[in-house]
């Protein structure tokens, strides 16, 4: 069982619980930084300069996904790749059109220029030669940890909106709270997971088996239930 978790976890899927319970926490407390955990539009041009690189990596590394011509579709229209394209694209266009906007360069239809080129990549990546599969997940990992940043505020709104510890302490001996406790936080984080986290992650390394994704998911959820509860305590 050890060497199966060994096998499933990889460089940046230990880091990413660090990221959110960590340094996400200081960067926002600290440092400041609101674009570490929200999708910060106020006009930050650092915020802008982060997120349009960040996205410019994720559109390399999707135009670098293998193709070719093989006399049947690419892998990357195939099941299960073809069904991260979607809510990838879309997380593409949140956070580089966010970017652009920070960084003043359009005035409407800030999310335009990261959709069309998302498009231009899923058309072009049958003529690109590909890259092997850890530097396409390195092109990926800032804009996963961006993302997945931006997850945690999410997280953090959500424990903020349900004071868990106060509901599990007034009816300590009911179960219904600790159910909810631990229900909830996995019915909101699933679909946001799969579209700011596993997406990026399949497109970047679309292999492994669905064991490994599920190890992946609860170890990005530990660190959001920390980044969470530490981005609830600095904000309160």
């Amino acid at each position: 069982m050890l060497a199966r978790l060994r096998a499933a976890l990889r460089t940046e899927d230990l880091a990413l619980p660090a990221w959110l319970g960590l340094a996400v926490p200081l960067l926002v407390g600290v440092g400041g930084w609101e674009g570490a955990s929200d999708l910060d539009d106020s006009g930050n041009a650092l915020t802008g300069l982060v997120y349009v690189a960040v996205s410019l990596g994720a559109v390399l590394c999707l135009a670098t996904f293998p193709g070719g011509f093989t006399g049947q579709a690419p892998r990357l229209f195939r099941p299960p790749d073809v069904y991260a394209l979607g809510p990838f694209i879309g997380a593409l266009a949140m956070v580089g059109g966010t970017g652009i906007d920070n960084l003043g360069l359009t005035s409407t239809g800030e999310f335009g220029p990261f959709l069309v080129l998302g498009a231009l990549a899923i058309i072009a990546h049958r003529w690109l030669p590909s890259l092997s599969s850890i530097h396409r997940r390195m092109l990926m990992a800032p804009f996963v940890f961006i993302t997945a940043g931006v997850f945690n505020g999410m997280m953090a709104s959500t424990f903020d909106a349900f004071d868990f510890a106060r509901l599990i302490a007034e009816e300590p001996g009911s179960p219904g709270p600790l159910a909810l406790s631990l229900a909830l936080p996995v019915a909101v984080t699933a679909p946001a997971y799969a579209m700011l986290v596993f997406a990026p992650g399949r497109i970047a390394d679309p292999g492994g088996p669905v064991f490994a994704w599920l190890v992946r998911y609860l170890v990005c959820l530990a660190g959001l239930v920390i980044g969470a509860s530490w981005l609830v305590a600095i904000g309160s």
